[in-house]
């Protein structure tokens, strides 16, 4: 996953106007913080959902953004909504075949915007699925100096910040990893 991850990033740095190599240095094998989760959810009787979103979409799994750079997501199964600012919520279609990638948090701050964090949820869906996500990360240590795309007159939005210290705060800010 990690050598897809690498293929994806070299094109959001083409696409972002930096060099393709721009993240190398910064997924290294040997001590990145990346991670596969593999998520497994039972069926289970008379259990209720997570959170009752605004809408009134019952959810399995809250409305957040990952901290990621992306996501690359195995969900063979239905449930998955993307916010969209124009359309609202649009169902993600599953597939025991393809990959869905998602940007997360860290994209949107490094490349100072240029691509945004894909705001998802999950709907709840009360029978036996599983779902695979990979979220790619740097390692801890790594600067996060964001960058302002070529011939653009936008200016740099953060500070620079290491990733570790990053990654704490922003996990303070999910319920899964509060208490």
């Amino acid at each position: 996953m990690t050598n897809l991850a690498k293929v994806l990033l070299k094109g959001f740095a083409l696409a972002a106007g930096q060099d393709e190599h721009f993240f190398d240095d910064k997924i290294r094998v040997d001590d990145t913080m990346s991670t596969l989760r593999l998520n497994y959810y039972p069926f289970l009787d008379n259990i209720e959902a997570v959170e009752v979103a605004e809408d009134g979409t019952r959810l399995g799994c809250e409305t957040h953004r990952d901290c990621t750079l992306v996501t690359i997501l195995y969900q063979p199964i239905e449930g998955l909504q993307v916010e969209d600012d124009a359309a609202g919520w649009i169902d993600v279609p599953p597939s025991e075949s393809n990959f869905v990638i998602n940007t997360g948090a860290l994209m949107s701050r490094w490349t100072n915007g240029v691509f945004k964090a894909a705001n998802h949820r999950v709907k709840f869906v009360n029978m036996e699925r599983v779902s695979v996500p990979f979220f790619t990360e740097p390692y801890f240590y790594c600067p996060i100096e964001n960058f302002t795309p070529k011939n653009s007159a936008q200016s740099l939005l953060n500070e620079t910040v290491i990733y570790g210290n990053y990654l704490i705060e922003a996990n303070k800010k999910i319920k899964e990893y509060q208490n």
